[in-house]
């Protein structure tokens, strides 16, 4: 394991939300560390619950002890793992309850931290207030499995899929 990223964000009044990713297809952690407090007006941070759990199914994952892709798979990240993975996401949406799929605004004080699987499909909300927003994000990789883990395509795809997604649970 080792630190892949050590970054300083910070949302503007006024910001966009961003779009729907994932930092990483492979095993990872990353902590998120608000240095003011986060509520539901400057833009807390949103993540997809057990979304990590659809790039197992998607592919091998070497973090996960799976060791050679067998032969005829796909690699983690490409588009057609990624493809699996997002068709398994809206399977997840799909046929689960609504409370164990529905995105969650992590909402905390400063200096407390909100640490998730790097798989883990999520977003920065809009930033509603006239303060600024700002965290540290520290992720924490493997060196046989270094970030992002996707190129344009895939997360193109991801992005795409956690809308239809956040739509059909705002429709359910």
């Amino acid at each position: 394991w080792y630190l892949s990223q050590l970054q300083f964000v910070d949302a503007m009044p006024g910001c966009a939300s961003q779009f729907w990713h994932c930092d990483n297809t492979a095993r990872g952690l990353t902590f998120l560390i608000p240095l003011v407090p986060t509520t539901a007006e400057n833009g807390p941070t949103e993540l997809f619950p057990s979304s990590q759990r659809i790039w197992q199914s998607s592919a091998s994952d070497a973090n996960d002890g799976g060791g050679e892709e067998p032969p005829g798979s796909d690699e983690l990240g490409s588009p057609a793992a990624t493809g699996a993975a997002m068709k398994s996401f809206l399977n997840l949406i799909s046929t689960a309850q609504l409370q164990d799929v529905a995105p969650v605004r992590a909402m905390v004080g400063p200096g407390a931290a909100i640490i998730y699987d790097s798989r883990t499909l999520h977003r920065g909300r809009t930033n509603l207030t006239s303060a600024r927003r700002p965290a540290l994000v520290l992720r924490y990789d493997m060196l046989s499995t270094p970030p992002p883990g996707m190129g344009a395509v895939a997360t193109s795809m991801v992005r795409v899929v956690g809308d239809i997604a956040e739509l059909k649970i705002e429709g359910s």
